[in-house]
């Protein structure tokens, strides 16, 4: 995630860890809490770019939509 337009006020986490047990080839949801971005120095008010996917290797992934929505409290962790 970015916030109020600059690439300095960013904060990333690791999907490998979350996506390494799904089943491959079939459509899933899978919730990522903002809370998990919000390492302090963010701010969570201002976020303008709410995705930004790189990798350090080969990865195929087809993503259909993102959307930001609220989660019940303590649904899942981070």
């Amino acid at each position: 995630m970015e916030c109020n337009w600059d690439w300095q006020c960013r904060s990333t986490i690791p999907l490998k860890s979350m996506l390494k047990g799904l089943p491959q080839n079939e459509w899933l949801n899978v919730p990522v809490p903002v809370k998990c971005f919000d390492d302090g120095n963010f701010d969570l008010s201002k976020v303008t770019t709410p995705f930004i996917l790189y990798t350090g290797g080969r990865m195929d992934i087809d993503i259909r939509s993102i959307s930001l929505i609220t989660l019940p409290e303590g649904a899942f962790g981070c």
